[in-house]
């Protein structure tokens, strides 16, 4: 069943009127990035129709996942983006995120150790529940015996970083997410309507209450506060699925795109600024006419600490599974767009 704007908005208001509890605890170090060379954040982009093969060959480039599973015994959440029901790309796609799981499975991971988790848009999206049937993820959970969190049903705390500039009280996040061993962002990769582009960083969006979400839509620095959703939390591995695009409008619709690729890393704002740049590449709107380091939400996210946006901090490694003879003119447009 569809989740409609009507449902959703209701559910959103009461929880804005009565908010969960969410006590204040301690801001957490960011782990380390485990995929680094020479002192530069690596960022893999594979060329490939095949999901599963795409994946595999990122990361490879990436050296494998040991740098952020070893000696981990806990909670991996992984965090889709699953704003509303509708399909992929405007969704992150179920098979990802069933690839993503078994390759965790595969490393040693308890199935019962790797949650899936979200809370989705205000618009059309609540409850998150719906919205994860709809899209397949309940199946995935489901098939592989694995966990499905919908944030809004459980226990969140307050985190308050001393960079968050426009979150003077802090961010309130799920425990679940707190408590997380290890992060896998899943997002999708889109033009955004009103934040220009929703990759990582704009992930952690699903990240937040519905108070804190009606902070981050009162019109004000919107693009920064995104941004700043980041240092509430680490994400050890990026894996952005750009199969398929949208180049204009978004979040949930826009004019489709097929890159036939996929970008991953340790670093946000590194994967980002790759996403951005093959975005550039492809005529998106609101993004082709302006260098990937002038986007603000970019520019704040490295200077408050979250992550590299200058090419010489980035290493980026490709491979060309497909065997497209325009995949390293592309490569070398977006190395020379981060420029």
């Amino acid at each position: 069943m569809k989740v409609t704007r009507e449902a959703s908005l209701k559910t959103y208001d009461s929880m804005v009127t009565n908010p969960p509890k969410a006590p204040m605890v301690q801001s957490k170090a960011f782990r380390p990035n485990g995929f680094v060379s020479n002192g530069k954040s690596v960022v893999a982009i594979v060329r490939s129709n095949d999901r599963s093969t795409a994946l595999r060959e990122t990361l490879k480039l990436l050296g494998g996942l040991d740098p952020i599973l070893e000696g981990v015994t806990g909670t991996i959440l992984l965090k889709p983006n699953c704003n509303t029901d509708d399909p992929f790309p405007a969704s992150t796609h179920p098979e990802m995120v069933r690839l993503v799981a078994k390759i965790l499975i595969n490393h040693k991971v308890k199935p019962g150790n790797i949650v899936i988790g979200d809370m989705s848009g205000r618009g059309r999206g609540l409850p998150t529940k719906r919205t994860m049937e709809n899209i397949g993820l309940t199946k995935v959970a489901s098939d592989l015996g694995i966990k499905l969190s919908f944030f809004e049903e459980e226990e969140w705390v307050t985190v308050k970083h001393p960079n968050m500039r426009h979150w003077p009280d802090g961010v309130r996040i799920p425990r679940h997410l707190y408590e997380a061993e290890r992060v896998v962002s899943l997002p999708a990769m889109k033009t955004h309507s009103s934040a220009t582009f929703t990759l990582s960083l704009k992930n952690a969006v699903g990240l937040t209450d519905a108070l804190g979400r009606e902070g981050l839509h009162n019109g004000e620095a919107l693009t920064e506060k995104v941004a700043e959703l980041n240092l509430g939390y680490t994400a050890d591995l990026i894996i952005l699925d750009g199969l398929e695009c949208f180049t204009t409008r978004g979040p949930a619709e826009g004019r489709l795109a097929k890159p036939g690729i996929v970008i991953a890393g340790g670093d946000r704002v590194a994967v980002d600024a790759v996403g951005v740049a093959v975005l550039k590449q492809l005529g998106a709107e609101n993004i082709a006419d302006r260098r990937v380091a002038e986007q603000v939400q970019l520019k704040w996210a490295a200077k408050i600490g979250l992550g590299n946006l200058e090419v010489r901090n980035i290493e980026i490694r490709t491979s060309n599974p497909e065997g497209d003879p325009k995949f390293s003119g592309m490569a070398d447009a977006v190395k020379k767009d981060l420029l």
